[in-house]
């Protein structure tokens, strides 16, 4: 079937060429004639096919819309050759491979709520700093219709739609974050990408519980694309936030909260190792026949594990108290590891 007017033109003119020769093969008198104008017919022909051959190409994918006077009509052509005539007719080609959009939103300002008052008046909101927010989209150009086509290039095919795009997702994202805290906003990248999607496609995702549940959903109906709802032609993919990083005074205190929380953990094993080394020389010591206060195994513990300058020897003898001064382990020891006490102990008497 014809795609554009010039291949309907050569329909036609294909069809009167054989009309011609079926209706005046009958008459010998007009032979010559009609020769003559088989032969007009086939150079024009010829004409037509050696100077509007365009192709659609393949690779990359691709469609065309096709113009007429320079104005687009409602009409998609798909891969292949085509017949446009020159000056009269025209192609607009745009491939469909999908684009990954990487984009980076700084200076994103959140909130600080005052949860510490007691007070029963609503706490205090100001600003709490500022972040910055990493968001990749991938989309494809939605040839499915005509009219999708049509919006696409309206708005400006693959050269414009990325700026489109990105301030949309900077506007929202400035939304969203001045109505969180900062700790919030980390702890929600999910419900972010939720909202964008929401944004872009009017596709709602259910409200989980937990994160992965979120995009769960999202990956679901992602599936197979979502056609945007902002007339931009497209249709959405993948829609992630990625990073959401502190920034000036905000990643400073951060830092410092980090910091922190190691040494808190450090303090924690810490304590941990001492109480299982300290319960291990009490246990030793009470197989043995001499048990001990829980108060001096852990005197002993910090020894071995180099906490505590003192050495404390539970022997009867002086020269082996001085060996075990002298043998007393430099760095610290894992539980269950010999003590000198325990070592002493067995060369008692």
């Amino acid at each position: 079937m014809p795609r554009t007017r010039t291949e309907s033109f050569m329909w036609f003119l294909g069809l009167l060429l054989i009309t011609l020769i079926f209706y005046f093969s009958g008459f010998p008198q007009y032979h010559a004639r009609v020769v003559g104008l088989e032969v007009v017919v086939i150079l024009l022909l010829v004409l037509i096919v050696v100077t509007s051959f365009r192709e659609v190409p393949a690779q990359p994918p691709s469609a065309a819309m096709p113009t007429f006077l320079g104005s687009r009509e409602l009409s998609i052509i798909r891969e292949g050759w085509v017949f446009v005539f020159p000056g009269i007719e025209g192609l607009i080609i745009r491939n469909y491979l999908p684009v990954t959009q990487v984009m980076n939103f700084p200076g994103l300002r959140c909130i600080l709520k005052d949860t510490k008052s007691r007070s029963k008046t609503p706490p205090q909101v100001v600003s709490g700093g500022e972040v910055e927010v990493e968001v990749e989209i991938v989309w494809v150009p939605d040839f499915s219709r005509p009219s999708r086509f049509l919006a696409f290039l309206n708005k400006g095919s693959k050269e414009f739609i990325p700026g489109i795009l990105s301030g949309m997702c900077e506007s929202a994202l400035r939304e969203l974050a001045a109505t969180m805290t900062w700790n919030e906003l980390a702890l929600s990248k999910a419900r972010l990408s939720a909202s964008l999607m929401y944004l872009l496609t009017g596709e709602e995702i259910p409200a989980g519980t937990t994160e992965e549940e979120i995009m769960e959903h999202l990956n679901a109906a992602l599936t197979n694309g979502v056609a945007d709802i902002r007339d931009m032609g497209i249709k959405i993919q993948r829609i992630n936030v990625r990073k959401i990083l502190p920034m000036g005074l905000l990643q400073e205190a951060a830092a410092e909260a980090a910091v922190q929380l190691l040494k808190r953990n450090a303090q924690a094993v810490e304590v941990i190792t001492l109480l299982s080394v300290a319960e291990d020389i009490f246990d030793k010591a009470e197989k043995k026949g001499s048990p001990i206060e829980f108060d001096k195994a852990l005197e002993i513990a910090r020894v071995e594990l180099g906490m505590s300058t003192e050495t404390f020897v539970r022997t009867d003898n002086p020269m082996a108290a001085a060996a075990a001064v002298l043998r007393r382990p430099r760095g610290p020891r894992t539980p269950g590891s010999p003590t000198p006490a325990d070592d002493q102990e067995d060369k008692k008497h």
